[in-house]
């Protein structure tokens, strides 16, 4: 509901921010209830916590993003602008991205960057049941490299 690149003419239903805010909200409360239990048992067993968004509309609830990263400032070859909330340790970034997304493109046009990707880890019948194509659910996966690099700087 939040993407900026959201729109009726994508076929989607109209954007509902109120919709999009009550999984928000779900997920702080299970967060904020973590985050109480440790004062009750007197030790902290919450390390880190993070919301993930696209770039969009949420940040106008949430307030400005703790981190924002492309996934090829970590090495993956693709640009998709995402943002971060939370409680945790940043990720490093490559000093030197290994790829330089294309000026004024939202991401490469090469479907060969997803080749090393499979497909069967998504439950059977997901793409059918959502009618999303097969590159907007390996966009929505998050990046391998990225994921390493936030797994090293929060363990």
């Amino acid at each position: 509901m939040f993407s900026y690149i959201r729109n009726d003419l994508t076929g989607h239903s109209p954007r509902d921010l109120r919709k999009g805010m009550r999984t928000v909200q779900a997920c702080l409360e299970i967060i904020h209830e973590c985050l109480y239990a440790p004062y009750q048992v007197k030790y902290n067993s919450v390390r880190f916590w993070v919301l993930e968004n696209p770039r969009g509309y949420l940040q106008r609830f949430l307030g400005n993003s703790a981190f924002a990263f492309d996934p090829y400032e970590f090495g993956d070859p693709y640009t998709k602008r995402t943002h971060l909330w939370g409680m945790f340790n940043t990720p490093l970034k490559h000093k030197v991205a290994p790829f330089k997304p294309v000026r004024g493109g939202t991401f490469v046009q090469q479907p060969s960057r997803f080749k090393h990707l499979k497909l069967h880890q998504i439950p059977k019948g997901y793409q059918k049941k959502t009618g999303l194509s097969t590159q907007t659910i390996i966009r929505s996966i998050t990046p391998e490299n990225f994921a390493k690099a936030f797994f090293e700087a929060n363990r």
